[in-house]
């Protein structure tokens, strides 16, 4: 249980951390074709680790149940 709120807490900074940086970076000016691709590669990875989880979810459920 400790490790799954570790990576709960860890999903949740990067996220943040993501969103604080993207806000700064729109208001200085417009992205580069680099950071877009960055941004988009970092949305991905984030939607692949919540079904990861759920998926992990599910199978620890059915093991302890």
């Amino acid at each position: 249980m400790k490790s799954r709120s570790f990576w709960d807490g860890l999903v949740m900074g990067t996220a943040a951390g993501l969103m604080v940086g993207m806000m700064v970076m729109s208001k200085r000016r417009e992205p580069t074709p680099m950071e877009r691709t960055r941004m988009v590669v970092g949305r991905t990875a984030r939607q692949a680790v919540r079904r990861a989880r759920g998926v992990f979810g599910e199978m620890a459920g059915k093991l302890s149940g």
